[in-house]
């Protein structure tokens, strides 16, 4: 079998996504992982009482448990990545979206499971709100946790960028033209903000995950 491919494009650090390493290391696709993002924390304070906290992202996660406590609260979260950095951190949820790459899905499924308890959701400085925009206004309380910081990075042409998130599809754009190849959406969100600049999508990915952007890349095998 030959690829139709031999490089990919991704805006994740290459720690981050072991199995695809892995995978384009075997297909002998030249694999290029860079984040065209920063992260940086910021000062917060939570001003009302919460009964579930919920975690939109890794970053959320870690950046809110080094600063503060989670208390008696249940931790909900978006998906199985931020579940494992929980894990990791010491908190289980009980609430972990199905389909991260689909967060107006996992909004849905969040405002059955929370019923009327009362939300914190940390979040970065450009969120898109998806979460407590499903909620009303006074049974939730967003608190910025940190900031997202665009990197202006030339990327080289390449057969297939992944994009896994909107800033990071508007970082690449400081120093680079619409990508030419083929490109997949890490998600809903993503997707919404390449149709906003034109950018022709081949797939979104539905669960955001390193196995389901295994199977996408695999279809483009002959």
């Amino acid at each position: 079998m030959k690829p139709l491919i031999t490089n990919l494009f991704i805006s994740k650090n290459a720690e981050e996504l072991p199995l695809l390493r892995q995978y384009c290391a075997e297909q002998n696709i030249a694999f290029h992982a860079q984040s065209l993002l920063q992260f940086e924390g910021v000062p917060f304070e939570v001003q009302h009482p919460f009964d579930v906290v919920f975690f939109s992202s890794i970053r959320a996660a870690e950046f809110f448990i080094t600063q503060s406590t989670v208390g008696h609260a249940d931790i909900a979260c978006v998906g199985q990545k931020t579940s494992q950095k929980l894990e990791d951190l010491g908190h289980t949820p009980t609430f972990v979206g199905h389909q991260s790459g689909n967060p107006s899905q996992v909004a849905l499924d969040f405002c059955a499971y929370v019923g009327e308890r009362r939300v914190l959701i940390p979040c970065s400085n450009i969120s898109a709100r998806t979460i407590a925009k499903a909620l009303p206004a006074g049974q939730v309380e967003e608190v910025v946790v940190y900031r997202t910081i665009a990197k202006s990075i030339d990327v080289s042409a390449f057969d297939v960028y992944v994009f896994t998130s909107p800033s990071s599809v508007d970082a690449f754009l400081l120093l680079n033209e619409k990508p030419i190849g083929e490109v997949i959406a890490w998600g809903d969100t993503t997707a919404a903000r390449m149709h906003e600049l034109g950018i022709e999508i081949l797939k979104v990915l539905k669960t955001a995950s390193e196995e389901e952007l295994v199977e996408v890349i695999s279809s483009l095998l002959v």
